[in-house]
C-alpha cells in the first residue's frame, strides 16, 4: 500500500509492507534478520528524512550493538544511548550522526516479553 503527495513545501510518501523500503536511502541500515513493515519519507527544501519500521527476532540490545559497529565503520558517531526496562518491556534508544555527510539516525528497538522486537529507524539528511 502506498500513499504520496506534494505540498507547497515538498513531497511525502507513506508505504506499508515489504516493498516499502525500496525508496529508503541506501545509507539507512537494514538489519539482516529484520522484516520491513512500513516506511514514511519526506523531502523539503534540501532536507530529506523519514522512518523505517521493522520487526526482528533479535533482542533490542543485540540489534543496537550490531548497528553501532556497522555504522561506526561508515563514519557515524554515537551521540546518545539509553536502555530501559519498564513493565516487562525492554527498550533501547540510540542517536547517531555522520556530521561530514549531514546524516542523522535515531533507532528505537523495543520488545515486550517474548514478542518480536519492533524497530523504528528515524533518518534525516541535509543537502551539503
Amino acid at each position: 500500500m502506498r500513499y504520496s503527495g506534494e505540498t507547497k513545501d515538498g513531497q511525502f510518501e507513506s508505504r506499508k509492507g515489504a516493498s516499502s523500503a525500496d525508496n529508503v536511502p541506501d545509507w539507512v541500515p537494514r538489519p539482516a534478520k529484520a522484516t520491513v513493515k512500513g516506511s514514511f519519507q519526506q523531502n523539503k527544501q534540501g532536507e530529506a528524512g523519514g522512518v523505517l519500521l521493522l520487526e526482528t527476532s533479535e533482542l533490542p540490545a543485540d540489534l543496537v550493538r550490531d548497528l553501532h559497529e556497522k555504522l561506526k565503520g561508515e563514519g557515524f558517531t554515537v551521540d546518545a544511548n539509553q536502555t530501559m526496562n519498564v513493565g516487562g518491556q525492554s527498550v533501547v534508544t540510540t542517536t547517531l550522526e555522520n556530521a561530514a555527510k549531514g546524516r542523522s539516525l535515531q533507532i528505537v528497538a523495543s520488545q515486550r516479553a517474548k514478542d518480536p522486537t519492533q524497530v523504528q529507524i528515524m533518518f534525516g539528511e541535509k543537502s551539503k
